[in-house]
C-alpha cells in the first residue's frame, strides 16, 4: 500500500476552493457593479473598527485557550510559543476539526511535549464553549426579534438534553444502546466522557464559567464587526441594527456547526447574505458586501495571519522535515 502525506494546505484547499466560488456565486447574484459601487462609498474608518474588534475576539479565543491549556498541566510554554501555536492554528479553522485538531495537538506536543490526550480534551471543551455562546448570542438577538423564539427554543433544548446526557454515568449496556441509535453521536459521546473521566479538573465549575464568559464575548465581539460593518455602509448605528446583526451572525454561526462544513465555508457567506436580503429586506448588494467584508475581517484575514506564521515557523512546526503530516494509505 502506497502511502501519501498530505500536507495542511491540502487539507484546506478543498474549503478555500468551495469559499472562492461562494464569493464568485454572491457577486454574480448580487450584481457585480452594485458591489464594487459599495465597495467604492464605503466608510473604511468604520472597517478599521472591525477589525479591531476581530483582532479583541481573536485575543480572548487566545486567552481561553491558554488557561485551558495551563488547567491541564502543561509546563515550559512560554507566551510567545503559545501566540505564535493560536496563529499557526487559524488557518485550521479550513480543515476537517479531527484533521485540524490533530494537526494542533500535534505541533502543542513537538513544542512543549503535551501528550495528544491532554490538548485533544482542551480542543473539545473549545468547541463545547464555542456552540454554548453562539446559543446565548441567539437568545439576546430573538429578544429583539419574538418570532425566533420558537427555533431558539428547540435548538436550546435540544442542547440541554444532550448536556444532561453525557453529564451523567451510563452502563456499558445503555452506551451500547445508545449508540445504536444515535449513531452520529457515538463519537462525540465516547470523546466527551472520555475527557471529562480523564482530566476533570478542565471541567470544574470554576474553568467552566471562565470559558463560557470568555466564549460568550470573544463571540459577541464577532456580531459587533457585523454591526460595525454595516454602520461603514450608511446604516444608522442604533440598537435594533446591533441586534440585527448579532442575530444574524449567531444564525449563521448555527447553520455553519449544523452542516459542519470546515470554516462554513460556503455556508456563511448564502446563509448570512440570505438572512440580510430575506429576513431584514436588506439590498442585495448591501447584503453580499457586508457579507464580503464581514469575512475578510474574521476569517481571511486569519488566514494570512496564519500562513504566515507556517511559513516563519515551518521547521519548528515541523511542516518543512515532513513530520507535522498526516499520513493517508
Amino acid at each position: 500500500m502506497q502511502n501519501h502525506r498530505l500536507t495542511p494546505m491540502r487539507q484546506l484547499m478543498p474549503s478555500l476552493i468551495l469559499g472562492a466560488i461562494a464569493v464568485l456565486g454572491l457577486l454574480l447574484l448580487a450584481g457585480l457593479n452594485k458591489v464594487s459601487q459599495n465597495f467604492l462609498d464605503y466608510n473604511w474608518e468604520y472597517f478599521g473598527l472591525a477589525l479591531g474588534l476581530a483582532f479583541f475576539g481573536n485575543t480572548l479565543r487566545f486567552l481561553k485557550r491558554a488557561i485551558a491549556l495551563r488547567i491541564s498541566g502543561i509546563k515550559g510554554l512560554t507566551f510567545f510559543d503559545s501566540a505564535q501555536l493560536f496563529m499557526a492554528s487559524l488557518p485550521l479553522d479550513a480543515a476537517p476539526a479531527r484533521i485540524g485538531d490533530s494537526y494542533k495537538s500535534f505541533w502543542l506536543f513537538k513544542i512543549a511535549g503535551l501528550p495528544a490526550i491532554h490538548s485533544s480534551s482542551v480542543y473539545l471543551l473549545e468547541q463545547i464553549s464555542d456552540n454554548l455562546s453562539i446559543f446565548v448570542l441567539t437568545a439576546l438577538g430573538v429578544i429583539a426579534y419574538p418570532s425566533f423564539w420558537p427555533l431558539f427554543v428547540l435548538v436550546l433544548l435540544l442542547f440541554f438534553i444532550a448536556t444532561l446526557f453525557l453529564r451523567v454515568k451510563h452502563k456499558d449496556s445503555e452506551m451500547a444502546e445508545m449508540n445504536d441509535r444515535l449513531p452520529v453521536y457515538k463519537q462525540l459521546f465516547q470523546d466527551l466522557h472520555t475527557c471529562i473521566d480523564g482530566h476533570p479538573e478542565l471541567f470544574s465549575s470554576g474553568h467552566l464559567a471562565i470559558t463560557f464568559f470568555l466564549g460568550v464575548v470573544s463571540r459577541a465581539a464577532e456580531g459587533a464587526v457585523l454591526f460595525f460593518i454595516l454602520c461603514g455602509l450608511g446604516m444608522t448605528p442604533s440598537l435594533p441594527l446591533a441586534a440585527t446583526s448579532v442575530l444574524v451572525y449567531a444564525f449563521t454561526a448555527s447553520i455553519a456547526n449544523i452542516t459542519s462544513i470546515p470554516g462554513g465555508m460556503g455556508v456563511v457567506e448564502a446563509s448570512m447574505a440570505l438572512m440580510m436580503t430575506m429576513l431584514f429586506n436588506f439590498q442585495p448588494g448591501v447584503a453580499v458586501t457586508a457579507t464580503l467584508l464581514f469575512r475578510l475581517a474574521t476569517f481571511w484575514i486569519n488566514l494570512g495571519v496564519g500562513l504566515l506564521i507556517w511559513s516563519v515557523s515551518g521547521k519548528k512546526l515541523g511542516l518543512i522535515s515532513g513530520d507535522g503530516q498526516i499520513v493517508k494509505g
